[in-house]
């Protein structure tokens, strides 16, 4: 089994999510499906950002302390495996 666990805070509108995604032969991936509004846009900018080596932010709140860590197995994923 692979986990990827992830923490953002602040990162767009995203006021602060945690969540580990469980892989195994039988779920190798996972969708996202949620209304208009409720952070999928912002989730895929944090994402391209940190690909990017950029860090994450909040447009509206910019002076909010943002935050993130993406762990492969409890290692950090480096931008370059996003």
């Amino acid at each position: 089994m692979t986990k990827l666990n992830i923490e953002l805070k602040n990162c767009y509108e995203i006021k602060d999510l945690k969540h580990e995604f469980e892989f195994t032969d039988i779920h190798k991936t996972f969708s996202i499906y949620a209304s208009n509004g409720s952070m999928k846009t912002s989730f895929a900018k944090t994402f391209e950002d940190i690909s990017k080596n950029k860090n994450p932010k909040d447009l509206v709140f910019p002076n909010r302390k943002t935050t993130y860590s993406i762990k492969l197995n409890d290692k950090d994923m480096g931008p370059s495996l996003i």
